[in-house]
């Protein structure tokens, strides 16, 4: 394949698909073969892609019904996250900073920046083991089901 082939295969890859193709595209594609032919396989693949699957499953039988109720039961496993623990310690976290914000306000001018400081890598360490133990619940990661177990049961 020519460069030129390959930069206009590029053009037509970067077009949305119904967007109209460049005129240099176009007349590209009119005198070039083999991007021509190219370009029918790509539409024949699509077509084929979004056909819809000729065995239908029905939503109501019996194995779908007892692959939920496993999966269900699966989701048991999980570890449940108690964030009444994460909430007393940042309530009493939040005071803490407050208070030390209250008793070193008028003093020193180093001890203020002292005291903002430590408020600040505290906070920022409480976040970072707040976040760092419950990653799973920010990344949306879950376990995945080993499909062997599941059609087993």
């Amino acid at each position: 394949m020519k460069k030129n082939c390959s930069h206009i295969m590029e053009k037509f890859y970067e077009a949305d698909k119904n967007q109209l193709l460049s005129p240099s595209v176009s007349l590209h594609l009119l005198t070039c073969k083999e991007c021509r032919a190219k370009v029918r396989l790509l539409t024949k693949a699509e077509k084929i892609a979004s056909l819809e699957l000729k065995e239908k499953v029905d939503a109501d039988s019996e194995e779908v019904t007892r692959i939920v109720k496993l999966a269900m039961q699966k989701q048991k496993d999980y570890i449940k996250v108690s964030f009444t623990s994460w909430g007393i310690s940042g309530f009493f976290l939040l005071v803490f900073c407050i208070l030390l914000s209250f008793v070193s306000n008028g003093t020193n001018p180093l001890i203020e920046f002292a005291a903002s400081i430590f408020s600040g890598l505290l906070l920022s360490f409480y976040i970072m083991s707040f976040i760092g133990s419950n990653l799973d619940i920010f990344v949306k990661k879950t376990r995945k089901f080993n499909a062997e177990t599941l059609l087993s049961v």
